[in-house]
């Protein structure tokens, strides 16, 4: 009879410390569990810093003589394009019409030349391109010509609408459609020609818009386009406009 107590009351002993244990083993892993999601919050990587100036591009020290150009140019940014049969660098100056631009060649004459001809529009530091040997001798003292004192292209303070070919707004019509489709996914090629079809443009417009506009080359466009520099960036160009920029591209505000 004494034994049957026994039994009957260890058994409920057992049970409370088997469920008692069974709950400091779960309440363990839970505790674990949070450290871990804490330790994930933690070493998740901060936004890039906002730079009001976009990273230099490294220029190479020519090893052959130019014209003084060189000494005058470190912040010109021209537009050039390379020919599809020769592979050789023209430079940029201006649509003459919708087939035609008209460029100067590597002999350094100005010819209407027509687009077909080419590879794409790029954006470039004209001392980048001196220091890499895309321009030849002829090209840079006949760029020099038509352009004496190279000056810089100015930086408007104003938040102004800053139209462009066929009346289109800079910020509105060119900036934000192109940003917009960045963010969607496209890269800026495929961007810069689905805005150039909506406006019924040339490419070199939608890139110069783009680029020129703000002072920066193909690259550093883009750069600061994915890294998100480039909100600060308009809204120092164009103060008066914040809200719209925020309210275009909340892509890039939110992330």
């Amino acid at each position: 009879m004494d034994q049957l107590i026994l039994v009957i009351v260890a058994v409920p002993i057992v049970l409370y410390s088997a469920l008692l244990f069974a709950f400091f083993i779960v309440l363990k892993k839970e505790i674990e569990k949070i450290r871990n999601d804490i330790r994930q919050i933690n070493q998740k990587p901060a936004l890039p810093p906002k730079k009001s100036k976009v990273d230099s591009v490294p220029i190479k020290k020519p090893d052959r003589p130019v014209s003084n150009i060189e000494k005058q140019s470190n912040e010109v940014i021209v537009s050039i394009c390379r020919n599809k049969a020769s592979k050789k660098y023209f430079l940029y100056l201006e649509d003459v019409d919708r087939d035609h631009s008209k460029m100067i060649t590597p002999e350094g004459k100005i010819k209407n030349l027509s687009y077909d001809l080419f590879d794409e529009i790029e954006e470039e530091k004209l001392s980048v391109l001196i220091g890499t040997n895309r321009l030849s001798i002829e090209q840079i003292e006949a760029f020099n010509s038509i352009s004496p004192g190279t000056k810089v292209i100015p930086h408007k303070k104003e938040g102004g609408s800053e139209l462009g070919p066929k009346g289109n707004e800079n910020l509105k019509d060119y900036l934000l459609p192109v940003l917009q489709l960045i963010y969607d996914g496209y890269d800026y090629k495929e961007a810069f020609h689905i805005v150039k079809d909506h406006l019924d443009v040339r490419y070199t417009t939608v890139s110069a818009q783009c680029t020129r506009s703000l002072g920066l080359t193909t690259d550093e466009f883009v750069l600061i386009a994915k890294d998100k520099r480039i909100i600060q960036l308009l809204k120092d160009k164009f103060p008066n406009r914040e809200d719209v920029i925020e309210r275009e591209l909340p892509q890039a505000i939110l992330s």
